[in-house]
């Protein structure tokens, strides 16, 4: 029973649908910044900083051509391209294996470089060699510095002469000379892969003709990414997308076709033979060079949060003239400058702000604010009613005045209608009550 009477008291009401708004306000504002710390805004900052030393990329070198074609001919191997179908139709599995081809078939290191050096210092300790095999670009070595350099000249990066015994005379239908060296700088977390999925790695190429001095200043950027639900990227130092889908890949081939060949990238401790048949290397081929995206839908491997790019820019390149160097190339790889941008991204929302968020709504909820509001939405729910009495008061005078003056209006109607029914009644009787009087006398004359 009080509970009913309390519901009848309009100041009860109120503040009950008061007390109602604003909970249901609240937990919608928390949802909204539970959301928020999900899908945080984000935004970009740039800076730059000057370094007293700085990292140099690595340098990976495939040459053109890549392969001794001549060395074909000993393990029967069809002189075309090793994408091809048919390649290796006539190979002997039974005397030779892929791995002797492809070291016979390749340039080893000291037959690419004549010298090579960095930080003024030539075939240092400073720098750590490897190399990888392609199916179309041969045997590619990669160079990476093990230390930082702190000279910002030519003395300070990379000197490299390669050696070339093809003339650049033979060009391509672009007029680009078929002799040279394709030049990659990266990162170390970065590999050499596929064209098609070169658009992962964040690779800066260069083609260096043979017969060509070049030299190359560099620009370094840094890019650091937060991971979101709208952005999926790792941010585990070291991690390469490139890198991790060309194991997912090359794992995936080898363990349908239950063998490897030389141009997979597999894990030193896997278990798997060399393929001695020529279906299985067929097969292995065509997954590698046509049917990649298959096994890539397969594979969880999201970009990097955290990148670096070395832009490159040619400030200079000119025809070797040497005749006791000549068809070789030489390229100088430095900085000119201890600049270093850093673009990093900044997540606009997290814990800490979610907590101060939700602690004030709360505190608008429970804290004396809400009465507050209730007093005021009391105060002018009062003046409204007032005006709204008042006005209402206002037009009821006004209509009964209005029906007041029709009133009187009808009165001196009446007595206007009633005077005129009187003049017509006697200007009747002046004009037919004469007319009558005349009419009876002519009578009588007669």
């Amino acid at each position: 029973m009080p509970m009913r009477e309390s519901l009848k008291d309009p100041h009860n009401i109120l503040k009950i649908c008061v007390l109602v708004g604003c909970t249901i306000g609240t937990v919608i504002q928390v949802l909204n910044c539970i959301n928020k710390l999900f899908h945080p805004p984000v935004s970009t900052r740039y800076s730059y900083n000057l370094n007293e030393s700085i990292k140099y990329p690595c340098v990976t070198t495939c040459r053109r051509p890549a392969f001794k074609k001549e060395v074909f001919k000993e393990f029967n191997v069809v002189p075309t391209e090793l994408t091809d179908n048919f390649a290796f139709v006539y190979f002997n599995f039974s005397q030779h294996t892929l791995s002797e081809f492809v070291d016979k078939s390749t340039y080893d290191f000291y037959e690419l470089f004549a010298q090579y050096g960095f930080a003024g210092q030539g075939s240092n300790d400073d720098l750590s060699v490897s190399w990888s095999n392609h199916l179309e670009r041969g045997r590619c070595y990669t160079i990476m510095p093990l230390n930082r350099s702190n000279v910002f000249s030519p003395g300070g990066g990379y000197f490299l002469h390669y050696k070339q015994d093809m003339r650049p005379d033979k060009v391509d239908a672009y007029g680009v000379s078929m002799a040279g060296f394709d030049i990659y700088l990266h990162d170390p977390n970065e590999i050499l892969t596929y064209d098609e999925d070169q658009k992962d790695s964040f690779m800066e190429h260069i083609y260096l003709e043979a017969a060509e001095d070049m030299r190359v200043i560099l620009d370094v950027q840094e890019y650091r990414r937060v991971p979101t639900a709208d952005v999926n990227c790792d941010p585990t130092p070291g991690y390469s997308k490139p890198k991790c889908q060309e194991r997912c890949i090359h794992q995936q081939i080898a363990r349908t076709m239950n063998c490897t060949v030389p141009w997979l990238f597999l894990p030193l401790n896997h278990n798997y033979s060399e393929c001695d048949s020529f279906k299985r290397v067929q097969m292995i081929i065509r997954q590698l060079a046509f049917f990649r995206k298959k096994y890539i839908d397969n594979c969880n491997c999201p970009s990097a949060c955290n990148f670096t790019i070395y832009k490159p820019s040619i400030i200079s390149r000119k025809e070797v003239k040497d005749n006791t160097t000549y068809p070789d190339s030489l390229i100088r790889i430095y900085y000119s400058k201890n600049l270093v941008t850093v673009i990093s991204e900044v997540a606009g929302y997290d814990w800490y702000q979610l907590f101060s968020d939700v602690c004030a709504l709360l505190g608008f909820l429970l804290g004396l604010s809400v009465m507050s509001l209730v007093s005021v939405l009391e105060e002018i729910l009062r003046i409204i009613l007032r005006r709204t009495s008042k006005s209402k008061r206002t037009k009821d005078d006004i209509e009964d005045k209005d029906d007041c003056i029709v009133t009187h209006r009808r009165e001196n109607k009446t007595k206007e209608d009633t005077f005129l029914d009187y003049r017509n009644m006697r200007d009747y009787y002046n004009f037919y009550g004469k007319r009558s009087v005349n009419n009876i006398s002519d009578r009588n004359r007669y």
